[in-house]
């Protein structure tokens, strides 16, 4: 029973966090090009890259935390999420930003505790 939980609880985790990455991953990418084709602002860009990252967190906690132990569940796919986008951005030859690092991770872990304080509320 308790090995089975275990396995609910990261096998669920570690989806939402891919989910989260991959859509994040895409909606990023899709920024960059629109922002090529129509020369968007700069200063702009940021903001965007972080809403789009807040969005593909909670589509990512949304369609994968179920059951029980949803803030835990919650809180491990914010981590995971953080920590694949910063692979992601050191595999491409980034340098630490360690404030970019924690924002990211600041941001995952609030909208995944707000997922699940909903979907618990939700029951």
């Amino acid at each position: 029973m308790q090995k089975a939980l275990s396995k609910g609880l990261i096998s669920q985790s570690l989806r939402g966090g891919l989910i989260a990455f991959l859509i994040s991953t895409a909606l990023v990418l899709l920024l960059a090009l629109v922002a090529k084709m129509f020369t968007l602002s700069v200063e702009m860009l940021p903001i965007v890259n972080q809403v789009l990252k807040c969005v593909a967190v909670a589509i990512g906690a949304l369609v994968s935390i179920k059951d029980d132990k949803l803030l835990v569940k919650a809180l491990l796919v914010g981590l995971i999420f953080a920590l694949f986008n910063l692979v992601l951005y050191l595999g491409l030859g980034g340098d630490v930003n360690f404030g970019q690092v924690l924002l990211d991770l600041g941001l995952a872990e609030v909208v995944c505790v707000v997922v699940a304080v909903l979907k618990s509320r939700k029951k």
